[in-house]
């Protein structure tokens, strides 16, 4: 894991991060009042971008599984990174907001071990870059499944 910020980040990474914040200003999160965004690069080299919405049963979808759904919806199965960024209603993050633990099991359905995860603050003078093989070190997976 590399602690940095946005202008230590290279040009894909910087473009791929103002993915995420340009869609977190889409959230639809009247209840928690926390807005969060994503962005995930395809192997094919499309940022796909998508917001969390949450409705009042307290379901929510999230940011991170609404960018890969799109992204595969678009035809895309194979991803190189994802960045992730968050605010609150009323405040800034402070602390880098990294996808959950759901969120990093699905993304490694679809990227593997070796995908980066650019997680950021909301001043994006805190920048976490990772794998989600150091987020999610031991996943289950399809092989996991197949008994292999």
């Amino acid at each position: 894991m590399i602690e940095t910020n946005y202008t230590k980040l290279n040009k894909e990474q910087k473009m791929l991060l103002d993915a995420a914040e340009k869609v977190m200003e889409n959230s639809y999160s009247p209840y928690s009042g926390f807005s969060v965004g994503a962005a995930v690069l395809t192997e094919s080299g499309e940022i796909v971008g998508a917001t969390n919405v949450e409705n009042a049963v307290y379901h929510v979808v999230h940011a991170e599984v609404a960018a890969i759904a799109k992204a595969v919806s678009m035809g895309h199965k194979k991803f190189k990174s994802m960045a992730v960024i968050a605010k609150g209603d009323n405040h800034d993050t402070k602390d880098v907001c990294g996808p959950c633990g759901e969120c990093r099991q699905i993304l490694f359905e679809f990227a593997g071990g070796g995908v980066e995860v650019i997680s950021s603050n909301t001043r994006k003078d805190r920048v976490l870059i990772a794998t989600i093989k150091d987020l999610l070190p031991y996943p289950f997976g399809p092989k996991t499944l197949e008994g292999k």
